[in-house]
């Protein structure tokens, strides 16, 4: 990798948005992972391995509901970055 030299004040921030399914157990579809919204192809790489490891290590989700009935439902996870 090239690191370049960044003047002290500059920063990069911003807000990535990863999306998936919990389906209606309560789980993370591996499946459906994708980001959807990046500053940086690399961030967003980064933001799908963390839901992905979220996924891995068995994290459990409230499932959506409809008529009181868990289902499938699609998720938008923002993540805010920033760095210095």
């Amino acid at each position: 990798q090239h690191f370049r030299y960044v003047q002290p004040d500059a920063c990069v921030q911003g807000t990535l948005v990863v999306q998936f399914t919990i389906t209606a157990e309560g789980w993370i579809d591996q499946n459906s992972i994708k980001c959807v919204r990046s500053i940086h192809p690399d961030f967003g790489a980064e933001g799908e391995r963390v839901v992905h490891l979220m996924a891995e290590l068995g994290w459990r989700w409230q499932p959506g509901k409809v008529r009181g009935k868990p289902v499938d439902m699609r998720f938008n996870l923002p993540i805010r970055v920033g760095l210095q």
